[in-house]
């Protein structure tokens, strides 16, 4: 059996950052209510030409340049995103296609979960030989499922994509830890979008009060299957739903000292399945995390859905 190992990271961030007053509009808010209550300063919104599939082959381009690997040797290519515009194709057969690839290549819709679920894929096709170099990308272009007049969602989503390249070592130098997944469907109606309609509908408290109950033990229970204590870990990079959510979570895990923190959230708003990749991308470009280090992954959302994994950081 391989060993599977994080080659690279990229993301692709929309050209325009939006301030919080340059959203608000008609909203009864201000820009210090949203900080207090979110962490968001500013958000990415995509233009007419940052569409979910420039996004996404921006960001996997960087991935495998930054891989340094051809194109053509990526066997296998996994997108999580829950904002494609159409039901089918998915994503990721047209991003190959750009990227010059014509292997295996299929989406997974887990929300804000996805990239952490699509990690956990790409390294058991690995492990098992069914490919040797996996793309996982996450991307979203959210803020065309909010509604500018909705005081609970119009402010909190941002758009971009994040993408890694896995490919396969030797057990020794194993870089991605067992998964702890799972999901609630009783909680479906937490985050959801009705039948026929185009907005996002979130019950903000629900998700709120869900988070910072469950996550720390899911993440909890990741280290534990990694044989990694919080204390020990270099990076704790959790989906940027809300930095009140991220900073309760870290608080409750009894992370290290100098344990990192990820707070993409502060510039990027959520920007759902894509928010992990992004925000590993922010700590490497900041020197905040360096090849080898051990960093806790955890995705959650919509479903309500969840995964959570150790990796080495590449």
């Amino acid at each position: 059996m391989n060993g599977v190992k994080i080659l690279s990271v990229a993301a692709q961030r929309p050209a325009a950052i939006v301030s919080n007053n340059e959203m608000i509009g008609d909203l009864d808010t201000d820009d210090e209510w949203i900080q207090t209550r979110t962490g968001i300063r500013t958000r990415g919104v995509a233009n007419d030409e940052e569409t979910l599939l420039e996004m996404s082959t921006g960001a996997a381009s960087k991935a495998i340049a930054a891989a340094g690997i051809d194109p053509t040797a990526i066997d296998l290519t996994i997108v999580a995103t829950s904002s494609n515009p159409i039901v089918t194709p998915g994503i990721a057969p047209p991003m190959t296609a750009r990227l010059g690839v014509s292997s295996g290549a299929f989406d997974v819709m887990a929300a804000c979960a996805g990239f952490c679920y699509s990690l956990n894929i790409a390294a058991d096709a690995i492990r098992t030989g069914s490919a040797r170099n996996v793309l996982v990308v996450g991307a979203e272009r959210i803020t065309d499922r909010m509604d500018p007049s909705d005081r609970n969602t119009a402010f909190l989503f941002g758009d971009g994509a994040g993408a890694v390249v896995v490919t396969a070592t030797d057990l020794a130098n194993d870089g991605v830890g067992p998964v702890v997944w799972g999901s609630d469907g009783s909680l479906a109606d937490y985050i959801h979008v009705p039948v026929g309609e185009k907005y996002l509908h979130m019950d903000g408290q629900g998700v709120f009060k869900w988070a910072i109950t469950k996550v720390a033990d899911i993440a909890r229970e990741a280290c534990e299957k990694a044989g990694v204590a919080p204390s020990e870990l270099v990076a704790f990079v959790p989906h940027q739903a809300n930095l009140r959510i991220i900073e309760a979570v870290a608080r409750n895990l009894k992370l290290g000292e100098n344990t990192v923190v990820a707070d993409d959230v502060r510039y990027a708003g959520n920007t759902s399945a894509a928010s992990v990749p992004m925000a590993l991308t922010r700590l490497k470009e900041e020197g905040r995390v360096q090849t080898g280090d051990p960093a806790l992954l955890i995705g959650f959302g919509s479903g309500m859905t969840w995964a959570s994994q150790v990796i080495r950081c590449p």
